[in-house]
């Protein structure tokens, strides 16, 4: 009689597990959908309001062939109300999440949104750069003050690689938004990384605002894949990156988790990559390592080996897709192994950038734009 009770109760514990997780599951594909739909129709919206009031991006001398019209670029408010209506959906609707849990999520959404309003102003009325980078490191103290930041470490010592982490990241999305595409695309497939690697974890409400960004993203694809009708601006890529950048933070809880903190740096590596490829490439030639230009990865598939605009997004995305999947790999590890797996794939990855020149041509300077972007 004992051991059929205690059969019971395992086969009722394993039963309610599966109808949790068949629940969240659920709801991870409904909030995808409807940040999607979301994104889908606010874009048009921001287009006309793009238009009316003279927010648009004048075609960058020696940058013809990525746009050379007037270009909207007020997409990025889509994609930030289209998570933002996902989010409150999933707040409102997944009662079983824990307090602090609610709380850490409605940080992270929060300080997006005010990342957003930096990077708006800086579409309207473009910021001096240091300026920019000092509202960005505010935000990112902010976020690492309350809670989103590297557990197990001196508190202040994990709120000072909090700000670098996101700070770091939020200009490394915003830096490879120079082509159609390109950076709601990759960072949709980092978020798509996200989400797995949450929901390996069983931390439900990080993969619900990872799934809310991916369906933000792609329905902005919509409009913004080549030849696009709108760019996402700095408020978009501002809140993407920053987002992204907190979304694995408080998983990391613990020096035996720091595995995931190895994995979201995988999950960005073309984004990283990208800026550190740039930034040494203007300090060999003796130029400022903030200074824009049109050396960016992207801008040499295009120029130095004469690929499409949707050839060189399509390779893109194919690349953002293997350090995802390599990302879900790394997570599962234990540190001592994620460690040297997440150095060894910066390491391939620099030595092949390496190989094609990319550390070594010297773009066109840009003397607009934020910090190292073009």
């Amino acid at each position: 009689m004992t051991v059929s009770w205690a059969a019971r109760e395992v086969v009722m514990s394993t039963t309610w597990v599966s109808e949790v997780a068949g629940l969240q599951y659920t709801g991870i594909a409904l909030i995808a959908s409807v940040a999607l739909a979301g994104a889908a129709l606010l874009t048009p919206l921001s287009i006309v309001v793009a238009r009316r009031f003279g927010v648009v991006a004048e075609p960058t001398p020696g940058a013809e062939a990525v746009h050379s019209e007037l270009m909207p670029r007020l997409g990025g408010l889509a994609i930030v109300g289209a998570v933002a209506l996902a989010a409150a959906l999933a707040l409102s609707s997944f009662p079983i999440w824990r307090p602090a849990t609610r709380s850490l999520i409605t940080v992270i959404a929060v300080g997006g949104v005010v990342m957003a309003v930096v990077g708006l102003l800086d579409d309207m009325q473009r910021f001096p750069w240091r300026l920019k980078l000092i509202c960005e490191i505010a935000v990112a103290g902010g976020a690492a003050l309350v809670g989103v930041r590297l557990g197990g470490l001196p508190p202040i010592v994990a709120m000072g690689l909090a700000v670098i982490w996101i700070v770091g990241v939020t200009n490394a999305v915003n830096f490879i938004d120079g082509m159609d595409g390109l950076a709601a695309g990759v960072s949709g497939i980092a978020a798509l990384a996200f989400m797995v690697i949450a929901a390996q974890a069983g931390a439900w409400h990080t993969a619900m605002l990872a799934a809310a960004l991916v369906g933000a993203c792609l329905g902005f694809l919509l409009f913004n894949f080549y030849p696009s009708k709108t760019f996402m601006g700095d408020s978009g890529s501002l809140f993407l990156g920053f987002t992204l950048a907190a979304l694995l933070l408080p998983l990391a809880n613990s020096p035996e988790r720091y595995s995931v903190f190895c994995a979201a740096i995988v999950a960005l590596g073309l984004p990283i990559h990208d800026t550190l490829t740039s930034m040494y490439r203007r300090w060999r030639h003796g130029q400022s390592m903030f200074t824009g230009d049109l050396g960016h990865y992207y801008n040499q598939l295009i120029d130095r080996f004469g690929f499409s605009q949707r050839t060189t997004a399509l390779l893109s995305y194919g690349v953002a897709a293997l350090f995802g999947l390599l990302a879900v790999w790394v997570a599962t590890l234990r540190l001592p192994a994620a460690l040297p797996c997440g150095a060894g794939v910066s390491i391939v990855t620099w030595a092949v950038a390496a190989k094609l020149g990319f550390t070594d041509h010297s773009g066109i300077t840009v003397t607009e734009g934020s910090l190292a972007g073009s």
